[in-house]
């Protein structure tokens, strides 16, 4: 998986964590300001669908287009509803995870905690609520996401 199919699927992780759902319903438009706001690439509404149909195709999410009827017989398109599948979940995990590698290894030295006045000798990833807060699971395919 490239950077920018990356991106947007911790992208897309983020927008469900914050209105607690397993799936959103973002603009490309919203989608495009997010990137750009989070230091991600800089693409074009194109590429971002084209990236999407790649992401959809190898299993990571899922989309469903919805529409609506006028009331003069035609359809209008709505927005489209985005679902991180299990599949996309863990190609997040495994990146964080060998992230979190790296991290575990930089621990305060012991002279900083007299500089601080604490005895709580704790390392970058102990104090990472990630894996206790219980937005991260360890069935969290079975719970939340859909199989591919």
């Amino acid at each position: 998986m490239d950077r920018t199919s990356q991106a947007l699927l911790e992208m897309d992780l983020g927008i469900g964590k914050k209105y607690e759902k397993p799936y959103h319903y973002a603009s490309q438009k919203y989608q495009l300001v997010l990137l750009r706001k989070f230091g991600g690439p800089d693409i074009s509404p194109r590429t971002l669908n084209r990236r999407r149909r790649k992401m959809e195709d190898a299993g990571y999410i899922k989309r469903i287009k919805r529409h609506r009827r006028l009331k003069d017989g035609t359809f209008a398109p709505g927005s489209t509803i985005t679902m991180v599948l299990a599949k996309g979940f863990y190609e997040v995990a495994r990146v964080l995870k060998r992230a979190l590698k790296v991290f575990s290894f930089h621990r305060l030295p012991k002279m900083a905690l007299n500089m601080f006045n604490t005895t709580d000798y704790q390392s970058f990833v102990d104090r990472l609520r990630l894996w206790r807060d219980g937005s991260v699971h360890q069935r969290m395919d079975a719970a939340v996401f859909r199989r591919a």
